[in-house]
């Protein structure tokens, strides 16, 4: 229970502490001066009020962090009879009512870019994170950071707990963590679109070089259950249980759309740009983890089927395949890049005679 009833009585000592400072510095001395002390006192009173108000912040923090820690035993290998412990953490004291959220929206919700508006699935990201990193710093605490960061002793300021060499606004640090977390959210989708989850399904995720769409329960369904670990690439560790915050704040998203949910998301962005720039304006997605096809690939794929097995293949040798070969007439349904080892390349037809493809290295297997 100290970890409940601790953080409260620290306050409450503090508190005694700052009755103290205005009744020896501000009360008392109203009796010998009059209400003139008010005009010689007030600053100095407010500077130990913004100190104690600090240290309860601090104070409050450390314990919410403590707190953080869970033992978990584990099941007792075979001839022995005591289980090895491990350490994990979990999120229990964050703040996601309505309330907070709101205030969330109407403050920094204007300043992310079109994306965020788009994406309903990055914009609660991106609120779950800031709900997170709030909790963790209330504002107590990085009006002392800003203080700090001066001096070199705190390297990370804002709401959002950006890195920079000068001290942030909650409003400098939302904008450089808007783009951190887009980068987050391209890294997620690159994986989930090579994972077994999607491979084989070509409506579940799709790219062009200008946007991309998913199905939404399905992408739901993932980052719900991924959620702390994806945070891991926001606060460096991947232990952290916090899958309830993403879903209590989409939750929230969700409402404010009155409880509707598109069947399908499209967003601008260019997740893909080498794959983008082989199938041009066409929509493709991946049937494995190295084999990326064509939207409108026909199911028996029927065409000009090149290949190159040269042990020194890479990925640049499909761009400059297609950069010479590829013209208005044919198509590229699939291309399968392993690096190293072989490179294939389906086309609809080829638009080139062979002894170009044989300078390049490149022969055709079948027809």
């Amino acid at each position: 229970m100290w970890d409940r009833v601790g953080p409260y009585l620290i306050e409450a000592f503090l508190s005694c502490l700052i009755s103290f400072a205005a009744d020896c510095y501000v009360i008392g001395a109203v009796a010998k001066e009059g209400l003139a002390v008010f005009d010689q006192s007030s600053i100095a009173f407010q500077l130990e009020v913004a100190l104690f108000w600090a240290l309860v912040g601090v104070t409050s923090t450390l314990f919410l962090r403590r707190r953080y820690r869970v033992r978990v035993g584990g099941a007792a290998p075979a001839g022995r009879t005591r289980a090895r412990s491990y350490r994990y953490y979990t999120v229990g004291t964050v703040d996601t009512s309505e309330k907070r959220l709101a205030s969330y929206e109407q403050r920094f919700g204007k300043n992310l870019p079109v994306r965020y508006k788009q994406d309903i699935l990055l914009r609660a990201l991106f609120f779950s994170i800031m709900a997170i990193e709030d909790s963790n710093r209330p504002e107590g605490v990085r009006m002392l950071e800003r203080v700090l960061c001066r001096f070199g002793f705190a390297s990370t300021t804002g709401i959002m707990q950006q890195k920079s060499t000068r001290p942030l606004s909650d409003e400098e640090s939302v904008l450089l963590a808007a783009d951190y977390i887009c980068g987050m959210w391209n890294d997620y989708l690159k994986v989930f679109a090579k994972s077994d989850s999607t491979t084989g399904d070509r409506s579940c995720i799709c790219f062009t070089g200008q946007y991309y769409s998913y199905d939404f329960k399905t992408m739901r369904n993932s980052t719900e259950e991924n959620f702390s670990l994806l945070y891991g690439d926001y606060c460096a560790t991947r232990l952290l249980h916090a899958n309830y915050v993403f879903k209590e704040v989409l939750a929230y998203e969700l409402r404010n759309n009155y409880g509707l949910s598109a069947s399908r998301v499209a967003a601008a962005g260019n997740i893909f740009p080498r794959e983008a720039l082989w199938f041009e304006a066409r929509e493709f997605y991946w049937s494995d983890s190295c084999t990326v096809k064509s939207l409108d690939c026909p199911d028996m794929l029927q065409g000009v089927f090149l290949v190159r097995r040269d042990g020194e293949v890479i990925a640049d040798q499909v761009d400059e395949l297609l950069g010479r070969i590829l013209g208005p007439r044919s198509k590229v349904w699939s291309v399968q890049v392993i690096e190293g080892a072989s490179l294939q390349v389906w086309l609809s037809e080829l638009d080139c005679d062979e002894a170009e493809l044989g300078k390049l290295g490149w022969e055709v297997a079948s027809e």
